[in-house]
């Protein structure tokens, strides 16, 4: 199986020298992944000029470059078409953050030899640092039907909040405590960074802004119910599509009448681990949306500039570099940043790591209560409390909301 790295240059060596001979440079460690470790793929994270590019890969336009390059050089990048791909964000600007970051998102042939190559790069002078690219995947969720029909022991009779005609995911809301004026709050500042939405879903209607078109879709189903759960407003009484025999009238999301911007930062192809299908994180992606809501925020220009809440319902059991600045980029632009800590009981073991980017500092990291009377009796509240002191991970959770029977917008015919 292949695996991504992230080539993190030295901000130091990028400013003192110009775009050709940091990519002269660059070539160089790009030769011996070539070479040695089954190179299959070169993405840069930030906008490359394309007549560097050309002058680069066209022989023709070489000219005098071609006597400080050396055979192996030559070969790299006469072939380096082949796989090389070019960076689809925004153009360059004297603001733009991802073009102050400077990485290199590269695929390797095979995934067990990621360590070998990892320690041959360290020490190169124009490297910074080097990383396997997070597996950061969705927070976990599962489909219920009416929670009295369960057989899970958790879950006892509920009666207390009916919410319409069904009290089916009635009791987050108690939970939550919401202001009486709840229905009718409206924000236009949050954005979801998850699987994408699927666009015109009934629960959505036309309030969600798409960062592009493969955001419209949402193959995992993820983040449609995310979204939903946020911003979702049902007007009329209708079946579910996974119990389509019954009829809910299904509740409302907490900020029913806003407007949500999503972008799609998972893979398309979902990969199987321990029999599960799982979406992981498409890097390319993730990085250059984190970088445009903070470069708008920073320029203050364009639709992003008025994010102010960015929410990631995902999470990687490893810390990481890249993930780090991103995120601290976020941060530093004033935008609110909230995280899961995992759905699971195994994310949250006293022994453990905890989930990134919710560990990270000034994260907002969310833990999920399950379906009970107390939080003593919760599957899901227990933290990680034997961190060290100097561990820049935080040692508990910052916020606990309901996590399990909750009732959103479901995608059809995900297979």
């Amino acid at each position: 199986m292949s695996a991504d790295l992230i080539l993190a240059l030295k901000p130091d060596v990028v400013r003192t020298l110009d775009a050709m001979h940091v990519a002269i440079k660059v070539i160089d460690a790009l030769v011996l992944l070539r070479r040695e470790f089954g190179l299959q793929r070169v993405k840069p994270l930030w906008p490359v000029r394309m007549d560097l590019m050309e002058q680069l890969f066209n022989p023709a336009k070489r000219n005098g470059l071609d006597r400080i390059l050396n055979g192996d050089a030559k070969r790299f990048l006469d072939d380096a078409p082949n796989f090389f791909e070019t960076f689809d964000g925004p153009e360059e600007t004297p603001d733009t953050l991802a073009a102050a970051r400077r990485r290199l998102l590269v695929t390797l042939a095979d995934e067990k030899r990621v360590e070998r190559a990892v320690k041959r790069l360290k020490g190169y002078p124009v490297i910074a640092y080097v990383e396997e690219v997070p597996r950061v995947v969705a927070a976990d969720y599962a489909l219920f039907t009416d929670p009295r029909e369960s057989q899970d022991p958790r879950i006892p009779p509920q009666t207390e909040i009916p919410v319409g005609k069904s009290d089916i995911g009635a009791w987050a809301y108690a939970r939550l405590k919401l202001p009486e004026d709840w229905r009718d709050l409206a924000l236009d500042n949050i954005a979801v960074l998850d699987s994408g939405c699927e666009a015109g879903h009934p629960a959505l209607g036309q309030r969600v802004d798409f960062a592009d078109d493969r955001s419209r879709r949402d193959p995992s189903g993820h983040g449609t119910f995310v979204t939903a759960s946020i911003a979702g407003r049902y007007s009329s009484v209708e079946p579910t599509p996974f119990d389509p025999d019954k009829v809910y009238d299904v509740p409302q999301g907490v900020l029913p009448k806003s407007r949500v911007w999503v972008a799609n930062v998972m893979s398309e192809r979902p990969v199987v681990v321990n029999g599960v299908a799982q979406y992981p994180l498409d890097f390319g992606r993730y990085s250059k949306f984190l970088g445009q809501i903070a470069d708008a925020r920073r320029r203050k220009a364009g639709r992003l500039s008025a994010i102010q809440v960015v929410n990631l319902s995902l999470g990687a059991q490893t810390p990481s570099s890249a993930h780090a600045e991103d995120i601290r980029e976020l941060l530093n632009a004033g935008v609110i940043v909230v995280a899961a800590a995992g759905n699971r009981p195994e994310d949250w073991k006293r022994d453990t790591p905890t989930m990134y980017p919710a560990a990270l500092k000034d994260v907002i990291s969310v833990g999920a209560l399950s379906y009970t009377k107390s939080r003593e009796d919760s599957l899901w509240w227990r933290t990680c409390t034997s961190l060290p002191k100097e561990s820049k991970r935080k040692s508990a959770l910052d916020v606990l909301a309901p996590g399990d029977v909750i009732l959103s917008a479901l995608v059809q015919n995900l297979g």
